[in-house]
């Protein structure tokens, strides 16, 4: 072979190993972009969403799909209430993220059509490190501010106790100035009548004062009293004016404290969010549990409230409330080593207590 033909084909050889390499660089800084987009585009819909966890999960995947990803699926349980959900196509190549915190557990899942290499993996793996950076920031996030809102529970208390200590002093002054003044006599009716509700408003605010000192706590090492919930569903029921359909009998060994609890909110939480008057309750016996059901209707359908609905500090309610009564309920029901869930029973809210061998059928 002559020499320039030696040289044209050398030349041609740098020329098109320039181009290719050209070409791969080309490439691989616009995969880069687009993975750089991909990422902001993440953190933006964080942002975007607040930070709340289940947004974020259940808005993630149309992200996710543009960069290749053919199957989100995840599964959580938040505050005791399961959700799950996803959208696309599972596959063999499949990414996960579990994340776990005191009441908040997640199982993610990722589908990829084919196992990626190169470049390629590495984007993958970057985007799925995002991901999970973000939602064990949002889950630490949630923790900090529930913390927070116990902090502002706990003062709101102080101020609460305070003002009701001011107020049983003022009534029982009240009384005692009444009694001393020379232009009312001591037999008079009227004075008669003030001091009986004088009296009375004093012993309510000592037991609200009481309530607030002495929350309510299992005690080891105390006998419970035997109740019969069907009985207190109907005096609780007539305290609220409720009509109530009950059926079977349960007897519980609990403190009558945690029973009125656990109606109380029970039931105020179906007068306000409930449609109608009427609420039913069954009471069974199940192998090892003792169960007791509540149903509600629900205007406008139960799914899109289950969710939340053990979740501290987050009402619903047009009326004033602190979002603490069922998350409350929930964890008082888990220390006496039962649970309390909820589900869609043919369009109506259904809440179900079940409790162990210790509360006994009758």
């Amino acid at each position: 072979m002559a020499f320039p033909e030696i040289e044209w084909l050398l030349a041609a050889s740098l020329v098109l190993s320039g181009s290719l390499l050209f070409v791969a660089v080309w490439m691989l800084n616009r995969r880069g972009l687009r993975a750089l987009v991909l990422l902001d585009r993440i953190y933006h819909l964080d942002r975007q969403v607040e930070q709340d966890l289940i947004l974020f999960i259940q808005q993630l995947y149309p992200l996710l799909n543009a960069a290749g990803c053919r199957g989100l699926f995840y599964r959580i349980h938040w505050y005791g209430q399961p959700i799950v959900g996803g959208t696309g196509r599972k596959s063999r190549n499949v990414r996960s993220i579990k994340e776990q915190s005191d009441d908040i557990e997640l199982e993610l899942e990722l589908h990829w059509p084919r196992r990626a290499s190169g470049e390629v993996w590495i984007f993958n793996e970057v985007t799925l490190r995002t991901v999970r950076a973000l939602i064990r920031m949002n889950m630490l996030l949630k923790q900090q501010s529930q913390l927070n809102a116990q902090l502002q529970a706990s003062q709101q208390q102080l101020f609460l106790r305070h003002d009701i200590k001011n107020l049983a002093q003022f009534i029982q002054l009240q009384g005692e100035m009444l009694q001393q003044s020379v232009e009312v006599r001591p037999d008079d009716p009227l004075l008669q009548r003030l001091q009986k509700s004088s009296a009375l408003a004093a012993r309510q605010a000592d037991k609200v004062l009481l309530r607030l000192q002495e929350p309510v706590e299992p005690d080891e090492g105390s006998t419970e009293e035997t109740l019969e919930l069907a009985e207190c569903c109907r005096d609780r029921a007539q305290a609220f004016g409720v009509e109530l359909s009950l059926s079977g009998s349960l007897q519980l060994a609990l403190p009558r404290p945690v029973v009125d609890t656990l109606l109380d909110n029970l039931l105020s939480n179906s007068v306000k969010h409930g449609q109608g008057s009427v609420i039913s309750v069954e009471l069974t016996q199940e192998p090892n549990y003792s169960v007791a059901r509540f149903f509600q209707h629900c205007a406008g359908g139960c799914d899109d409230t289950l969710p939340r609905l053990f979740e501290p500090f987050v009402s619903s309610s047009e009326q004033p409330g602190s979002g603490i009564g069922l998350y409350h309920c929930r964890t008082l029901l888990k220390r006496y080593g039962g649970t309390l869930s909820a589900n869609c029973v043919d369009d109506q809210l259904c809440f179900e207590l079940r409790l162990p061998d210790t509360v006994k059928s009758s």
